[in-house]
C-alpha cells in the first residue's frame, strides 16, 4: 500500500527576505547590482516549493517540487537506510532519515500528521535502527501506556 504525505515551504521567512532584498535594491547603490536581483528570484521561487514523501512496501521516496517540476528526487529501500531519528520539537514530530549513502532527509510538518508514526512503524517492520530524541514517542505507544 502506498502512502503519500505533502507539505509546502513556510512563507514568513521568504516574504521577509524578499522585503529586505527590495529595500536593498532601492536604498543602496552597489557596483554589483545583479546580485540582489538573483537573490530576489531565488526567494520568490522558494515561496513555491513543495515537498512530497511516499512510503511503499519497502521503499521511501522524497521529492522537492518547484512549479510542478521535480527538482530533487531521492529514493531508498529499507536495506539502504542506516538509521532514523525521531525528534519531538515543541510538540511537533520531526523525522531525520539517514541513508547509508548520501545526505539525510528531514521530514517536518507533513500532512496528514501521522507521517512520523507511519515511518516509525516502517522502521520497526524492516528492522531499521531508531533513535527517539527529546521525549518522542509514537502515538500508538502513548495510547498503550495509558
Amino acid at each position: 500500500m502506498e502512502k503519500v504525505y505533502q507539505t509546502k515551504e513556510g512563507k514568513t521567512i521568504w516574504v521577509l527576505l524578499i522585503f529586505l532584498t527590495i529595500i536593498n535594491l532601492f536604498m543602496f547603490n552597489e557596483r554589483i547590482m545583479f546580485l540582489p536581483y538573483i537573490a530576489l528570484v531565488i526567494f520568490v521561487c522558494a515561496l513555491f516549493l513543495s515537498y512530497e514523501f511516499k512510503m511503499k512496501d519497502n521503499t521511501l521516496a522524497y521529492r522537492v517540487i518547484l512549479f510542478g517540476l521535480v527538482i530533487v528526487k531521492k529514493e531508498a529501500t529499507a536495506s539502504e537506510i542506516k538509521e532514523i531519528y525521531f525528534v519531538n520539537l515543541r510538540g511537533v514530530p520531526n523525522v531525520l532519515i539517514k541513508p547509508s549513502k548520501g545526505m539525510r532527509w528531514k521530514l517536518a510538518k507533513f500532512n496528514p500528521d501521522t507521517y512520523a508514526d507511519d515511518v516509525y512503524a516502517f522502521a520497526e517492520q524492516h528492522g531499521i535502527k531508531k533513535n527517539e530524541l527529546n521525549g518522542y514517542q509514537p502515538n500508538y505507544k502513548k495510547d498503550n501506556n495509558i
